[in-house]
């Protein structure tokens, strides 16, 4: 997972980290500016002096990750046809697989919170593959599972978003652990990881910010 954007203080990026983890184990109602400032080493007045409040510190944290899903989207934009779905699918599954913060921060704005927040993300994401698709809205005559970007979204962020409820029904269901996106072929898109430019995504993995002193 990259850093916060270059112009950030390593105090910022520190912050944006720790809101990232509190905010998912939390929520946003229960997370602390005083939690976050212990998990970051910082005093809540950094925070203000940075991000003003809360709320505009959990925006914060979603433009970061906006960001991520964008520069995703535009390394993957460089391809033809399918692997444009097929190289940003394995940057963002394994993003998501990797990375328990993200993963569990999705979860809580998306499914545990249903925060305005969470459906923005969505949103984003959504843009995002209809960008890369060349997909439209379903039309009004047609079901929303028409539309291939939607169902591309379900498949990619199924695991992530109902993972734990399904692992409470089928303890085995991701034995072996789902390091990979599942395959979108039953979507009418074609395999994810099947290439070699998803591979080395895969192998490469996110990166972390590093922490600076």
């Amino acid at each position: 997972m990259s850093e916060p954007r270059s112009g950030d203080s390593a105090g910022r990026g520190r912050i944006l980290r720790a809101a990232l983890h509190r905010f998912a184990a939390d929520g946003y109602e229960r997370a602390s500016l005083r939690a976050i400032a212990l998990d970051a080493q910082a005093s809540v007045t950094l925070i203000t002096y940075h991000f003003g409040s809360k709320q505009h510190l959990l925006d914060a944290v979603d433009d970061w990750l906006r960001s991520l899903f964008e520069q995703a989207a535009a390394a993957s934009a460089a391809y033809s046809g399918t692997k444009k779905l097929d190289t940003f699918a394995a940057s963002i599954g394994n993003l998501l697989a990797s990375q328990a913060d993200v993963r569990d921060y999705l979860r809580r704005m998306v499914v545990v919170d249903q925060s305005p927040n969470g459906t923005r993300l969505l949103q984003s994401l959504l843009t995002l593959t209809r960008d890369l698709s060349g997909d439209s809205p379903a039309a009004p005559d047609d079901p929303p599972w028409a539309e291939r970007s939607l169902r591309f979204l379900l498949l990619t962020l199924g695991p992530t978003l109902v993972g734990p409820a399904l692992q409470r029904c089928v303890p085995d269901v991701f034995q072996p652990p789902a390091t990979n996106v599942p395959s979108t072929r039953r979507a009418g898109i074609s395999d994810i990881g099947g290439g070699e430019d998803s591979a080395s995504i895969r192998k490469r993995g996110p990166r972390l910010p590093r922490q600076r002193t």
